[in-house]
């Protein structure tokens, strides 16, 4: 040892010990900012920073202090907030962040991001916790490649497509239909039982045949329950947008079930609005006593697209 200023604190140049150095007192390195310190060994032990009392602290020991310590066997605490200017990886099984507020500033967040397959099989998703109450999940269902969710945890729903957005399988008076809608009614009371619906049915042409319009476009029909009768009305409206031409009717009409046979009640009346077609686009309003259902028809012309959509407003006593 060298050149050390009897003081009680201080040296005037460096100190070389080649054994173990033992400090029993407090210990102060460095003067002031400019100074610092290097450790070249390791490791670095702190036996007694086991609690928030005998912790590494960062700046003054007051209440504006960083500090960290060991507070359980395998847990490193730091009380005070934390940034990481660079990349941050945890690698345990389990990550819990007990915050009621997370803020990420990045748009997606990737799930399930260790897999390197092609042929992925485990579900992702993303769950509410609800107390004592059941859980509810938005999940991505890796067997049928669909976006599924659930309001009571066990039963597990498709979010719709756009080719499954249709009016289809209905059923309002108890009668399950393929495609159809059967309308029954609300009990008002009593027996008595009434209701109202507004729906609406589309098709297109593309020459001069005949053809019905339904609810999906393909087949789903209007239909009365048994023993019921209804009062229809609406508007057919026709555009073709290459030829740029276009035409619109009223109508309306009583349809009545008798016991499975379904007619109308006097004439279905059918009024023109306007038609650039010159009067060659036709519709035609009747009964389906095969199906007991409301017959919308449309007849359009050879060589042109033709889209067809009718409101159908219902009234229904049965």
């Amino acid at each position: 040892m060298q050149s050390v200023t009897d003081s009680g604190n201080s040296t005037t140049n460096g100190i070389n010990i080649g054994g173990d150095l033992v400090v029993s007192g407090n210990t102060t390195l460095g003067s002031d900012a400019s100074d610092s310190v290097t450790v070249k060994a390791g490791p670095v032990i702190l036996e007694a920073a086991t609690g928030s009392a005998d912790a590494l602290i960062f700046g003054l020991n007051d209440g504006n202090k960083v500090s960290v310590y060991k507070s359980d066997p395998t847990v490193l605490r730091i009380d005070g907030g934390l940034i990481i200017t660079g990349n941050l990886t945890v690698q345990g099984t389990t990550t819990t962040i007990e915050s009621n507020t997370v803020s990420v500033g990045d748009s997606i967040v990737l799930l399930n991001g260790d897999y390197t397959g092609s042929a992925p099989s485990e579900n992702a998703g993303v769950e509410v916790e609800r107390g004592t109450q059941t859980n509810t999940a938005l999940l991505w269902n890796e067997g049928t490649d669909r976006w599924t969710f659930t309001n009571d945890g066990t039963g597990y729903f498709n979010i719709p497509v756009t080719s499954e957005l249709t009016l289809d399988a209905t059923t309002t008076n108890g009668a399950s239909t393929a495609n159809d809608i059967t309308i029954g009614g609300l009990t008002v009371s009593g027996s008595a039982q009434a209701k109202s619906d507004h729906l609406v049915v589309y098709c297109t042409t593309t020459d001069n045949t005949t053809t019905e319009m339904f609810l999906n476009g393909t087949n789903g029909r209007i239909a009365l329950a048994s023993n019921s009768a209804a009062s229809f009305k609406g508007q057919i409206t026709a555009f073709d947008l290459v030829n740029q031409k276009a035409a619109s009717w009223n109508y309306d009409c009583l349809i009545a079930n008798k016991a499975g046979n379904s007619a109308i009640v006097g004439y279905a009346h059918v009024t023109k609005i306007g038609d650039d077609s010159n009067n060659v686009w036709e519709v035609y309003v009747d009964a389906d006593n095969t199906f007991d259902s409301l017959k919308l028809q449309v007849k359009g012309q050879a060589s042109a697209t033709i889209k067809w959509t009718a409101s159908v407003i219902s009234t229904v006593v049965v």
